[in-house]
């Protein structure tokens, strides 16, 4: 339940790459989407300052998603330069309050208040049990969260999953792997193939295993030419989604998600007919011994433009 709200409110869902932005008072509801690219703007205060100024809008309180583990009071992202202090920001803003949490705690908190319509499932159609949720989904990076019931409301529980080890499936992904550990100092994450910026690592990786030479391309690149066919960017994408659902597979094993598995971020939806649900669930089940434990276990892919906006206003409110 949405608690009414009059008051002006600052929704930020803040990634790698872009920046998203959006209004809310509990009757016009979420309002002004609008995304920046975060390289255009040396600070997030800068990039909040010109979204406040594109629509004349003086928020009195804000809620601040942003793709980074949420600890202290300073917070600096992963996977970009911009870094800030929570009680500056709020300061500068001279916002009533300021609530900062995990991207994909965030989207966690979307999850019980997706309608049907928002959601595809991939795989058979199953029940999902009273319990544990979990989301997971690529971006610039590979965010990770779950989401469990108290008796009076949902908790979000905000994780860094996406920086576990990746886990290789067979001899060919093992050698991409000696390549990228010489890459990477010797560790390599799921994140690190199982993202936009994974993409570019697996393409890079198999023509290092290969011996061959290529032209450097874009994550948006690599998809273009698997959708026309090309065979090493269509090899990229099989690794990319295997990775993905193995790693998915992971995430509901160790937190018991037998209320389902969410697939968000940006990348997956787009994909199109490179998506292969039947692959995916069959990856996302291959866990030995406990391949019946996943086999009951929904999963389905978020399809609605700004869920993480939905969690906001849910964190603003209990935050």
């Amino acid at each position: 339940m949405i608690i009414a709200d009059h008051h002006l409110n600052l929704l930020a869902d803040i990634g790698g790459t872009n920046a998203r932005f959006a209004l809310y008072t509990s009757d016009k509801g979420i309002h002004d989407e609008q995304t920046l690219s975060c390289k255009e703007y040396p600070t997030l205060e800068l990039a909040i300052e010109d979204y406040c100024r594109r629509k004349n809008a003086e928020p009195l309180r804000a809620c601040i998603a942003i793709a980074t583990p949420v600890v202290n009071d300073f917070i600096q992202m992963t996977n970009h330069h911009w870094g800030f202090s929570v009680n500056a920001l709020q300061h500068h803003f001279a916002w009533q309050k300021l609530v900062v949490l995990n991207d994909f705690e965030a989207l966690a908190m979307s999850l019980p208040h997706l309608s049907e319509k928002e959601l595809i499932t991939i795989g058979p159609t199953l029940r999902a049990e009273p319990g544990v949720k979990a989301v997971i989904g690529p971006g610039t990076g590979l965010g990770v969260a779950s989401l469990m019931r108290s008796s009076s409301r949902w908790h979000a529980l905000a994780g860094e999953g996406g920086h576990v080890s990746y886990a290789v499936q067979n001899d060919r992904e093992f050698a991409l792997l000696k390549v990228l550990q010489t890459r990477f100092n010797g560790y390599v994450s799921a994140e690190r193939v199982a993202s936009g910026p994974g993409l570019v690592n697996i393409y890079e990786g198999l023509a290092k295993v290969d011996g061959v030479t290529v032209s450097p391309l874009t994550p948006a690149e690599i998809t273009e030419r698997a959708h026309n066919g090309d065979r090493r960017c269509l090899e990229v994408m099989e690794i990319f989604l295997r990775a993905l659902a193995s790693t998915a597979g992971n995430v509901a094993l160790t937190v018991g998600a037998r209320g389902g598995v969410y697939i968000g971020g940006g990348i997956v939806p787009r994909l199109g007919s490179l998506f292969d649900a039947e692959a995916f669930r069959r990856n996302f089940e291959n866990k030995g011994r406990f391949s019946s434990y996943l086999k009951s276990i929904p999963v389905w892919m978020i399809d609605s433009p700004h869920p993480a906006f939905v969690g906001a206003v849910h964190a603003l409110q209990l935050g």
